[in-house]
């Protein structure tokens, strides 16, 4: 969806018959225009707690800021300490950590750091590309596109 009157269809056709407190969720929302406009709306027609997430440089962009001046709280979300994946690895294991197993949680935070997708993944080629997404999303998204420092085809990191 691309604009706020399809959205706003959606979401009130979606919430219409609904009682109580609505959680809306929304990611990447900066790609819809008007989606500020939007955003307030329903935090003022609705009984609702509202999540957007995406691209800080993006979501800033261009935004009509005075629209949700006052009603809004940034959360910045930042990858995982040493320390928070100790925790992480700790709990899933359901018992103290060994020597060695805090070694290898280093090691592995040493080379690949601290961003909790990695989890996921088992084999260092699955992080390397991971955290090549990563990098290329940041480089062609945020920095090149609104920095306008060159065009989005003229670099992409492998």
């Amino acid at each position: 969806m691309d604009n706020d009157e399809k959205v706003d269809k959606l979401i009130f056709n979606l919430t219409k018959n609904i009682e109580g407190k609505i959680y809306l969720f929304f990611d990447e929302i900066q790609h819809v225009t008007n989606w500020e406009v939007s955003i307030n709306e329903y935090r003022i027609d609705m009984d609702s707690d509202i999540y957007v997430t995406g691209s800080y440089s993006n979501l800033i962009k261009g935004v009509n800021r005075s629209i949700l001046s006052g009603s809004y709280i940034r959360i910045n979300m930042y990858p995982f300490s040493y320390k928070e994946l100790l925790t992480y690895f700790s709990d899933k294991k359901k018992s103290a950590l060994t020597h060695d197993d805090e070694i290898k949680i280093f090691n592995n935070y040493l080379n690949y750091g601290g961003f909790p997708g990695l989890l996921a993944y088992d084999y260092p080629d699955e992080k390397i590309t991971y955290l090549t997404d990563i990098y290329n999303s940041i480089m062609l998204k945020d920095v090149i596109d609104i920095g306008k420092i060159f065009s989005a085809n003229s670099i992409a990191i492998s």
